[in-house]
């Protein structure tokens, strides 16, 4: 990291009309008789730099008495410092104007402009590159003429006490039992954090482990519900199936008797058109007789036009009990997406068998009596 002044130009400050230094590695040296203006170059530089020296500072001279007044007066001084700070060359410039608060200022990075032409920007931006004030500089590094011979004949504490106080170092310390201070409250509110995020989560597990073991009986409750529905489902199932076998026995029994009946009336018909034909021909006897038979066959047909009757009602019970079949059936394919296992009560299915058993065995009984 380069830090170094390269180069000081003076125009009309005070005693240099035109003058031009050049800085080396190492330490440099200005020599010359009293008067020959060795304070006035250091001056100027920390002019250069802060806009200020110490004696300007101080009010022991103005900036009217930095411009040149001999042999003629002139208008303006102006001050130029070049150095280098962290590989990069910078330019300062700053000009005073004779009778005028509006004095100007700029400062280049690289040939680029940086602020100005107001001196307070240019100030800021000097502080921010160089990282040093005017109070720090004035302090440590700028000493006026007579003021090295006045530390020499101190004694070493006093010596020490006086450049703490020159370069400000017991901010420091207050700034150090600060920063333990500071440390010591961060420990401690770390502490508290961690025990505080500690029962924290303390809470919330608990918290979540009761969320879950109340889910948990939900979903419990609720899977056994859904069993309790599936056995129903599948008991009334299994009773409308036997019912729907039940009347698709009775639907052909009647479909049979339906056949019959129909040859019944075929050969009705048929005997009444054979009497109409014949009525002339037969003779008295025969006639009753065949009325006595007509008679029968009337009879006959009375009844199956009952049993019509009673296979149209059971009909109409069939389809109905078959929609239902259909609806359980489609209900039964959703419950066993939701209830894996197949759960079979054995003893009630047999006790519903023999029930269903009971009431065929009824409805034939009631069939053979009407028949």
């Amino acid at each position: 990291m380069s830090k170094m002044i390269r180069k000081i130009r003076l125009k009309n400050w005070k005693s240099h009309k035109q003058s031009e230094l050049e800085f080396r590695k190492g330490t440099n040296v200005l020599t010359g008789i009293i008067g020959a203006g060795k304070s006035t170059v250091v001056e100027a530089l920390c002019y250069a730099l802060f806009g200020t020296y110490p004696a300007l500072k101080s009010n022991s001279v103005n900036l009217n008495e930095i411009i040149m007044n001999k042999p003629n007066q002139m208008e303006e001084a102006k001050v130029e410092l070049e150095f280098d700070y962290n590989e990069k060359n910078y330019l300062i410039e700053r000009t005073v104007f004779l009778g005028k608060n509006a004095n100007q200022a700029k400062i280049f990075e690289e040939g680029r402009l940086l602020a100005g032409p107001k001196p307070k920007d240019v100030n800021e931006k000097i502080n921010e590159i160089i990282e040093m004030n005017y109070d720090l500089f004035s302090r440590a590094v700028y000493s006026e003429q007579n003021q090295i011979d006045f530390f020499l004949k101190l004694d070493p504490s006093t010596r020490k006490k006086k450049f703490d106080e020159i370069l400000d170092l017991e901010k420091y310390e207050k700034a150090r039992k600060t920063n333990i201070t500071v440390k010591n409250r961060i420990k401690k509110i770390a502490e508290e954090k961690e025990e505080l995020i500690k029962k924290n989560t303390d809470l919330i597990d608990e918290k979540a482990l009761k969320e879950l073991n109340e889910k948990k009986e939900l979903k419990e409750k609720r899977m056994k519900e859904l069993e309790e529905e599936k056995e129903a489902k599948e008991k009334e199932l299994e009773q409308n199936l036997k019912k729907i076998k039940e009347l698709e026995e009775k639907e052909k029994k009647f479909k049979n008797l339906n056949e019959k009946a129909i040859k019944t009336e075929s050969k009705i018909t048929e005997t009444e058109k054979k009497l109409k034909e014949e009525e002339i021909e037969i003779k008295e006897g025969e006639k009753e007789k065949q009325e006595k038979k007509l008679t029968e066959l009337k009879k006959e047909k009375k009844e199956i036009e009952v049993k019509k009757k009673e296979f149209s009602a059971i009909q109409v019970k069939f389809n109905t009990q078959k929609e239902k079949k259909n609806l359980i059936g489609k209900e039964q394919e959703k419950k066993k997406e939701l209830i894996p296992e197949e759960i079979t009560s054995k003893e009630k299915m047999e006790e519903k068998t023999r029930e269903k058993e009971t009431e065929l065995n009824e409805i034939k009984k009631m069939i053979q009596e009407n028949e």
